[in-house]
C-alpha cells in the first residue's frame, strides 16, 4: 500500500466509488476525497465529460472547466495524497447511475448534495439483484460567512470579478 500523506492508515474497505463535475477542485471536493481516501485504499471515480454538462444544463455550465482540465487538477491532488483511483469519464445523463451500480466496491461518498444520487445507485443495485452501497457521508465545508463552498458559487464569483 502506498504511503499516504496525513490521512492515516486507517482503511474501512478495500474499494469506494463516488462521481462529479469536479470544476475548479475546491476544500468541499478535497473534503470529499479526503473522506473517501480514509474509508479505502482504492477510490472509483467518476468525472461528468463536456458533453455531460452539456446535457445536465448546469447553473453557468458554460463556464465549467473542459474535463482534461478538471481531471488533471483532481489526478494531481490525489497524488499530492498519495492515493490511488480509477478515474472514469461520465459521458451521458443515467449513465454515472448505471456504472455505479455494477461496480463491485464496498460502498459509496457522497455529500448532502449528491445523497439523491447514491439512492438511485441503491435502487438499482437491487433491480440488479445486488445489496446497496453503505453511503458515506462528507461533511460540507462552509466559507468565513456560513455559505456553502460550491464550483457554482465560484463560477459566479468569477463572473462578479470579470464585472469589475
Amino acid at each position: 500500500m502506498m504511503k499516504r500523506k496525513y490521512l492515516g492508515d486507517v482503511v474501512c474497505w478495500n474499494s469506494v466509488v463516488l462521481g462529479g463535475t469536479f470544476d475548479r477542485l475546491h476544500p468541499g471536493h478535497e473534503s470529499l476525497l479526503i473522506v473517501a481516501a480514509s474509508v479505502a485504499s482504492q477510490l472509483h471515480i467518476g468525472v461528468t465529460s463536456d458533453s455531460f454538462v452539456r446535457q445536465r444544463r448546469k447553473e453557468l455550465h458554460h463556464l465549467i472547466q473542459p474535463y482534461e482540465m478538471r481531471v488533471t487538477r483532481l489526478r494531481a491532488y490525489l497524488e499530492s495524497l498519495g492515493v490511488k483511483a480509477n478515474i472514469f469519464p461520465l459521458h451521458h445523463v443515467g449513465e454515472d447511475v448505471e456504472i455505479a451500480a455494477r461496480l463491485e466496491v464496498d460502498a459509496i461518498v457522497v455529500t448532502e448534495e449528491t445523497l439523491n444520487g447514491a439512492f438511485r445507485i441503491n435502487k438499482r443495485r437491487i433491480e440488479l439483484g445486488k445489496p446497496p452501497y453503505p453511503i458515506v457521508f462528507a461533511p460540507r465545508i462552509l466559507t468565513s460567512r456560513g455559505a456553502i463552498i460550491s464550483s457554482t458559487a465560484l463560477r459566479k464569483q468569477t463572473i462578479k470579478e470579470s464585472d469589475v
